[in-house]
């Protein structure tokens, strides 16, 4: 489908930044894009953004840093309106192109990538099914989604293993419809939750445990029987590794895959939590009860959170 150039009066920074740099006499926009305009017929302002979106998007130059924002906001408005249409899923997957050629183009942007993971991810758990009869229509997009995510690289799956959108919180909802009686292969979202939580673990355990370099550094400020290691295990290699070895456990290709024993391993999210919360557990268990704090609590303290500072993946703390 060839379109003519933009007229002047689309108001898009985008656009206009794309033009600026690069004379383009005539814009195609691929007929593939079509669906997405069905959706949205007989609605006039969804219709002209949309259209604005598709030319941005369809500059032989275009800006993804600029447009990725424009695109996000666009979809997870409308997102309602996309999942209830009959072509809802054809739609799904047009638009999931989009945010896989995003990742494709910004190979080298790591603060774009990130953005678009953030995006695609967002984008997906707001067209996820409301109910069981619903899922059966968005089967086999859903499933080709994860089966591209899982086939990504691991420097760019990290951003998903990192990022704000966790992928376990998906699968949560799908297990939940497939409880409810609904046609679903959830071995798509198995194979990518299992890929995700072993870059997970791969990460912590390339970190320095944190128990056997918490109480080499804490020395004196933890004699009298102060214990550490209780509060530190949890995030230690060792029990690290226990999560790990039940992962490699659990078989994602058979029919009626357990997705409930990888939902109940932990997500980085999950450790997140845990080295906010020891900071103030080492402040509590620095003195008995109801006695006041020693004179080291406060150094036990800063130390593990000058450690978490300078752990990269920490980042959102």
């Amino acid at each position: 489908m060839t379109q003519p150039k933009p007229p002047p009066e689309i108001d898009s920074d985008a656009l206009k930044a794309n033009l600026l740099e690069t004379a383009v006499a005539e814009i195609t926009i691929d007929p593939a894009f079509a669906v997405l305009f069905e959706v949205v017929a007989g609605f006039r302002g969804i219709h002209g953004n949309l259209e604005e979106l598709l030319y941005e998007i369809s500059h032989p130059f275009r800006n993804w840093k600029l447009i990725l924002p424009r695109l996000r906001a666009f979809v997870l408005k409308n997102a309602d309106l996309f999942r209830r249409h009959a072509k809802g899923p054809e739609a799904l997957e047009r638009l999931l192109d989009i945010f896989f050629t995003v990742l494709a183009d910004a190979a080298k942007n790591e603060a774009l990538q990130a953005a678009a993971v953030e995006a695609l991810l967002a984008f997906v758990e707001r067209m996820l099914p409301g109910d069981a009869a619903e899922l059966a229509r968005y089967d086999q997009p859903l499933a080709a989604c994860f089966a591209r995510l899982h086939g990504l690289d691991d420097a760019t799956l990290m951003h998903i293993v990192q990022g704000h959108h966790p992928v376990k919180k998906i699968a949560e909802r799908l297990q939940q419809l497939a409880g409810q009686g609904a046609s679903y292969d959830l071995r798509p979202i198995a194979r990518l939750l299992q890929r995700i939580l072993e870059l997970n673990y791969g990460y912590w355990l390339a970190e320095e445990d944190p128990l056997p370099w918490f109480l080499e550094r804490c020395s004196s400020m933890c004699e009298e029987g102060w214990e550490a290691g209780k509060l530190l295990q949890a995030i230690s290699h060792d029990r690290i590794r226990e999560y790990r070895q039940t992962l490699a456990a659990i078989n994602v290709e058979t029919e009626g895959v357990d997705l409930v024993r990888l939902l109940e391993l932990p997500a980085h999210i999950d450790f997140v939590r845990l080295y906010r919360k020891v900071p103030g557990e080492l402040e509590a268990t620095g003195a008995a009860a109801g006695a006041p704090p020693d004179r080291f609590t406060e150094n036990r303290k800063l130390l593990f959170l000058f450690r978490s500072m300078e752990t990269p993946g920490l980042s959102l703390i």
